[in-house]
C-alpha cells in the first residue's frame, strides 16, 4: 500500500462515528440553513455574537461520549455558510467565537480534547459564504471570487497550522459555483504540506452523491442518501462517508419531532458497512454548546449496540457472497473469519407473550466454498449449527432470548485455510 492507500484503509476501518453541527445559527433553534431560508437581517444576525456564550460546550466530555460509544472520529463545523468561524481568525475578521462571548478558541479546544481521548478530529468548513463583503459567493464577479478564495485559503491554513494533529478536513458549497475555478490544487496541496495525514472530503451535495471532484478527494460522501451497490464505486483509492441526521435537520431544531428510531440507525449503520462505507451519525447541539438529551439518548442506544458488536463494524470488509434476504457477510481480513449479519430475526419465548416468537430461522450463505470449523453469536457466544448443503451454507440461527431485540444480530464464521 501507498501512503494514500493507507491513510484511507485506516479511515474506513475506524467505521462509525459522529457529526457536531453547531454555530451562531443555533441560537435561533430552526436549522443550520436559517439566515438564508428566513432571510435575516444580515447586520441582526451578526449582533448575535454577543449572545453566543458557548457555556455548555465541553470537548472532553464529548470526545469521551464518542469513545465509550464507539465511535472512532468527531466532524466539527468550524465555518458554516454564516461566516461565523469557532476558530480564532486571527484578523481576517472579527465574526469568530473569540470574538462573541464565549472570547475561546472552541476549535482549539476540541481538536486538543479529541486527540486526548483517541478520537479523530475531522474539520468541516465551508467554501460558500451567505455574506462575505456583504454578498453571497454566488453572487460574486470572477475577481471577486478569487479574492475571496485567497480568505478562504488564507482560513484553512489558520486549521492546519495552528492545532496540531488533525485527522480530516470536509469541505462543502463547491457544489454553488461548479462553473467556477476553486483552485483546489493549491488548496488540497497547501493541507497536504501541513497535515499529510489527514483526510479531505468534498460534500459534493444532495444532487451528486458519491461523486469525485478532484484526485486529492480520499472519501466521497453520501449525505442521507442510502447506499447500495448500484451508487458506489470504490476501493482502496477512495473511501464513502454516509452522513445521517437524527431529524430532518443537520442543527438544532426545537420544532422538529421527526426523530429516526434506534432501528433506522442501526440499519443504517449495518447497510453503509455492507459496502465498506463510513457512517456518521450527525447531532446539533443546542444553542450553548450542551448535547440535546435525544441525541444523547440515541448516541448511548447505538453505543450499546457496538459494545456488543463493534469489532464487526471496525474490522469487517465487504465479500462477495449472497445471502438470504437482507443479511449479509463481512471478512476479516486479518483472519479467516467472517461476520454474518442477520436481520428480522425472531425471539424465542413463550406463545402467548412473544411478539414475532421463533426460535430458529434457517439463513443461507449462497455459493459458500469455504470450510467452517466454528460459528457462534457475537452477543452470547451460543454455538450454532450449519450445514454445507448444494452451493451453500445453512446456519440455523436461534431468535433472540426473551427480553432482547438487537435489531440486527452478527454471528462469527470462522473457517479453515484453504
Amino acid at each position: 500500500m501507498n501512503d494514500k492507500q493507507r491513510r484511507i484503509r485506516k479511515f474506513s476501518d475506524l467505521g462509525f462515528g459522529l457529526v457536531l453541527h453547531w454555530g451562531l445559527y443555533s441560537l435561533y433553534e430552526r436549522g443550520e440553513w436559517v439566515q438564508y431560508a428566513h432571510n435575516l437581517d444580515i447586520a441582526s444576525y451578526k449582533k448575535r455574537i454577543s449572545d453566543f456564550n458557548a457555556a455548555g460546550f465541553d470537548p472532553q466530555s464529548i470526545a469521551s461520549l464518542a469513545r465509550k460509544n464507539g465511535a472512532g472520529f468527531i466532524i466539527l463545523t468550524t465555518r458554516h455558510h454564516d461566516g461565523f468561524s469557532l476558530y480564532d481568525t486571527n484578523g481576517l475578521n472579527d465574526f469568530d467565537a473569540p470574538h462573541s462571548s464565549a472570547n475561546r478558541d472552541l476549535i482549539k479546544e476540541f481538536v486538543s480534547a479529541c486527540n486526548d481521548e483517541g478520537i479523530l478530529p475531522i474539520l468541516y468548513h465551508t467554501t460558500l459564504d451567505w455574506q462575505w463583503n456583504g454578498k453571497t459567493t454566488m453572487e460574486l464577479d470572477n475577481t471577486e471570487f478569487d479574492n475571496y478564495l485567497d480568505y478562504l485559503y488564507e482560513s484553512v491554513e489558520i486549521l492546519c497550522s495552528n492545532y496540531g494533529q488533525v485527522g480530516g478536513f470536509i469541505f462543502d458549497g463547491n457544489w454553488s459555483r461548479p462553473d467556477m475555478d476553486c483552485k483546489y490544487d493549491r488548496l488540497y496541496g497547501m493541507i497536504r504540506k501541513h497535515q499529510p495525514d489527514a483526510i479531505i472530503m468534498d460534500n459534493t451535495g444532495l444532487e451528486r452523491p458519491g461523486v469525485r471532484d478532484h484526485h486529492e478527494i480520499d472519501a466521497v460522501t453520501f449525505e442521507q442518501h442510502a447506499i447500495c451497490e448500484e451508487n458506489i464505486t470504490y476501493g482502496d483509492n477512495i473511501a464513502a462517508l454516509r452522513w445521517l441526521t437524527f431529524n430532518d435537520h443537520w442543527s438544532w431544531s426545537c420544532r422538529d419531532f421527526n426523530f429516526k428510531s434506534g432501528k433506522e440507525i442501526i440499519e443504517g449503520l449495518v447497510q453503509s458497512r455492507r459496502f465498506g462505507a463510513v457512517y456518521t451519525l450527525n447531532m446539533g447541539p443546542l444553542a450553548d454548546g450542551s448535547l440535546e438529551e435525544m441525541d444523547l439518548a440515541l448516541i448511548n442506544k447505538i453505543g450499546r449496540w457496538m459494545e456488543i458488536y463493534g469489532d464487526a463494524i471496525r474490522k469487517g470488509r465487504p465479500m462477495n457472497y449472497s445471502c438470504s434476504g437482507k443479511d449479509f457477510l463481512l471478512e476479516d481480513a486479518n483472519a479467516c473469519r467472517g461476520y454474518y449479519f442477520c436481520h428480522e430475526l425472531g425471539i424465542a419465548g413463550l406463545d402467548n407473550v412473544t411478539r414475532n416468537k421463533k426460535d430458529i430461522s434457517v439463513r443461507k450463505i449462497f455459493k459458500w466454498d469455504r470450510p467452517v470449523h466454528s460459528l457462534h453469536w457475537m452477543d452470547n457466544n451460543e454455538k450454532l449449527k450449519w450445514e454445507d448443503e448444494e452451493d451453500c451454507l445453512a446456519i440455523n440461527c436461534t431468535g433472540f432470548p426473551y427480553g432482547e431485540n438487537h435489531v440486527v444480530r452478527v454471528a462469527i464464521i470462522e473457517w479453515y485455510l484453504l
